[in-house]
């Protein structure tokens, strides 16, 4: 059976658990962690950082929502809200044009946080399917 684990991705202590086939655990990003990377970055980047945080606002608000429902209302309610948020939001941050986000600033360090743990698999997500919550705490 496959396992969940919410984590801060920058972390990489836990990469050894997540690496390993055997253990077969799949890294969940907290979104709050993305989000401060976000906040942190807004000084050298306020437009994109801001817009970035409202993006994963919609995420907290569909939680919001769901908070109190069986485990498969909020899949019901994740898929049809959250993966269409998701989907959005990865196709935003893809689009955003290199000598905006300069690879060593804080805002693509945000970017690369977030970006690949939209939608990919292994790589950490917001999979609504197993998610239990968006954040580690």
């Amino acid at each position: 059976e496959q396992k969940v684990v919410t984590a801060d991705k920058a972390y990489a202590g836990y990469n050894f658990i997540f690496d390993d086939p055997v253990r077969n655990v799949i890294e969940l990003l907290c979104w709050a962690h993305a989000r401060r990377k976000f906040y942190d970055a807004r000084k050298n980047a306020p437009q994109l950082s801001h817009t970035a945080i409202a993006w994963i606002k919609l995420l907290y608000d569909v939680e919001k929502e769901i908070k109190g429902l069986s485990a498969e209302q909020k899949k019901a309610v994740r898929q049809k809200k959250s993966v269409p948020i998701l989907n959005d939001f990865k196709n935003w941050l893809d689009e955003i044009p290199f000598e905006q986000a300069l690879p060593q600033s804080p805002i693509r360090q945000a970017i690369n946080l977030s970006n690949p743990t939209c939608l990919k698999p292994k790589s950490t997500g917001y999979f609504p399917e197993r998610l239990r919550n968006i954040v580690n705490f």
